[in-house]
C-alpha cells in the first residue's frame, strides 16, 4: 500500500510556529507567523491554529492571560 503524505497548510503553520519559538524565543503572533510563510494563508488560518495549539498545550499566553491574547509563547518543557 502507498501512503502519500500532503502537507497542509496548518502543517506549515505548526512548522513555522515551533521554529519561530524556539529559535528566535519571540512572541508568536498571527504577524510574526505570516512573516516567516512564503506563501502565507489568512490570518485567520493562523489564528485558529494558534488557539488550537494552546489549547493543546504546545503555547502559552503572554502574561497568562486567556487564549484571546493573540500573543502566544511556547510552553516550558515543549522540546525537553
Amino acid at each position: 500500500m502507498l501512503f502519500i503524505s500532503m502537507v497542509t497548510q496548518r502543517d506549515r503553520i505548526w512548522d513555522t510556529t515551533l521554529r519561530v519559538g524556539k529559535a528566535n524565543k519571540h512572541d508568536i503572533t498571527v504577524e510574526t507567523v505570516q512573516t516567516e510563510l512564503s506563501d502565507p494563508p489568512s490570518g485567520d488560518m493562523i489564528d485558529q491554529t494558534l488557539q488550537a495549539m494552546w489549547e493543546l498545550g504546545t503555547l502559552r499566553c503572554q502574561g497568562g492571560g486567556g487564549r484571546n491574547t493573540g500573543i502566544y509563547r511556547l510552553n516550558p518543557g515543549v522540546f525537553d
